[in-house]
């Protein structure tokens, strides 16, 4: 073992079922994939037995990603599965890891349905603001080096003068806590209202702890439209006006 770990015991006498035990004490230093050899001998004969193991740091790696395909689970809403990977240094899923998802708001956008231009038969996406406007809850306030969405609408936080945040938290996502399986996924769901397809930017998070080091990994996306929404120009699609309002500025509250 070149990585330096120990075994309690260099040799055992086995008990009346014929078995003999030794624990095996990892260092500091990972190994090739199965790059540890233990062998077993009974002295004074020829048999022996050897296993292979791996030696891998307790740190771990979070990917998230999605397919292209969205659903949706009844007239009122959007669903897109997302898919959480945990694995280990030497890229082996990690089983029974507690992950943790959340998804905020990170822009939205004022604007209004538009007929597409020929030859298209759909609608387009007409914005106001160019770049949209950033979530209130998510804008640092002067005088306040650092800031967390917290929900709250404190004080220089309400841009527009609507008395409220805007966007808020539209969009959710289930489970919001779960634990990775045998090979170390967790799959979740992120559902929102028809309406605001294409109106808001969000951030998905998938964070895990391990020995109180925190691991994140974020997906950034705009809320997308299932296409047969929005390519027939004789029906009406979701949100015929952004639930933000149209007008030309994020000042604004209309």
């Amino acid at each position: 073992d070149v990585t330096g770990g120990t075994l309690s015991r260099g040799s055992a006498v086995t008990d009346s079922q014929g078995r003999a035990q030794t624990i095996y004490t990892a260092s500091s230093t990972t190994s090739a994939n199965e790059g540890v050899k233990i062998t077993g001998t009974v002295q004074g004969t020829a048999i022996t037995k050897t296993v292979s193991l791996t030696v891998a740091r307790c740190e771990v790696f979070i990917s998230i990603g999605t397919g292209n395909s969205l659903e949706e689970p009844n007239t009122a809403q959007y669903k897109i599965e997302y898919i959480v990977q945990v694995t280990d240094s030497n890229g082996n899923g990690v089983a029974n890891v507690p992950v943790s998802l959340r998804i905020l708001t990170d822009r939205y956008y004022k604007g209004f349905r538009l007929a597409a231009p020929a030859p298209a038969n759909g609608w387009t996406t007409q914005y106001s603001v160019a770049g949209g406007c950033a979530d209130e809850d998510s804008v640092p306030v002067p005088g306040q080096p650092t800031f967390l969405p917290t929900g709250i609408l404190d004080t220089g936080e309400d841009f527009n003068n609507s008395g409220r945040l805007e966007a808020g938290n539209i969009a959710s996502v289930t489970p919001s806590n779960a634990v990775t399986d045998t090979n170390g996924f967790v799959l979740v769901n992120v559902f929102y209202p028809q309406e605001y397809a294409y109106y808001l930017d969000v951030s998905l998070s998938a964070s895990s702890t391990v020995q109180g080091t925190e691991y994140v990994r974020t997906s950034r996306f705009m809320l997308p439209g299932i296409a047969s929404d929005f390519n027939d120009r004789d029906k009406a699609p979701p949100g015929p006006s952004s639930p933000f309002g149209t007008a030309g500025s994020c000042n604004s509250p209309f």
